[in-house]
């Protein structure tokens, strides 16, 4: 028996020939794969730049399709956003792109897979602008979204004959429960008010005090109130 110096050298050898067949063996198998010329998966003769111009020089129905915006408006959000450096140009991905990217996003609920092949550019591209836009929002909504105001009615329905004055009615009684819900829902507390206000406990109404009516004017509820529901259910049904 050999020593184990002259065991290992063996077993080593012996190792190498396996290894030379398992390569002849395999190698037929992979050459052609070797061999085979890689293809690009962004095929398109347009790339998302071009396009998005294309799109923005066509119909305007097209444009809001595809953006949900007149085309106008996206050049106008597109210089605003640029002339703010709120987004910048890039090499390879200009202003107007990373805007299409994103309204073409939300307005077709597309996937990262779905705007590679839209724009033409890779994943990781995608997912970077994509992210930078998402990124500006804050700031476009604290510079653009205003809260209405609570006190003062909206104007289309201060106009529209359909809303007025049943809305002033529809105020009132939500006033006047609130009322009774901070009264913990107790009626008996209106069986104790005085005949007559102070004038130091007057409240401004809006619109003024010329819009509603006066005592004389309104000393029968119940007709009013049927009035209304009669000029609401003829409006509604016309």
């Amino acid at each position: 028996m050999g020593s184990w110096e002259e065991l290992a050298r063996q077993f080593l050898l012996e190792e190498e020939e396996d290894d030379e067949e398992l390569f002849f063996i395999l190698l037929p198998a992979i050459l052609p794969f070797l061999s085979e010329e890689k293809r690009s998966i962004h095929t398109s003769s347009l790339s998302g730049a071009q396009k998005v111009k294309e799109i923005l020089e066509g119909h305007e129905s097209w444009c809001k399709s595809e953006f949900r915006m007149e085309p106008e408006i996206f050049k106008a959000t597109s210089n605003f956003l640029r002339r703010e450096g709120l987004l910048r140009d890039t090499r390879g991905v200009n202003v107007e792109e990373q805007l299409g990217m994103f309204m073409y996003m939300i307005s077709h609920n597309a996937s990262n897979q779905m705007l590679q092949k839209a724009f033409q550019h890779s994943g990781e591209t995608i997912h970077r602008k994509i992210s930078e836009v998402f990124d500006i929002v804050p700031t476009l909504t604290q510079r653009f979204v205003k809260l209405p105001n609570s006190i003062q009615t909206h104007p289309k329905i201060i106009t529209d004959s359909r809303f007025m004055p049943f809305f002033q009615i529809a105020a009132t009684a939500v006033d006047f429960h609130n009322i009774i819900r901070g009264q913990n829902g107790d009626e008996g507390w209106l069986d104790h008010q005085p005949d007559h206000i102070s004038p130091s406990q007057y409240v401004e109404v809006p619109e003024g005090d010329n819009n509603y009516p006066n005592d004389m004017d309104s000393s029968d509820g119940s007709n009013l109130r049927d009035q209304i529901a009669l000029q609401m259910w003829a409006a509604y049904n016309s």
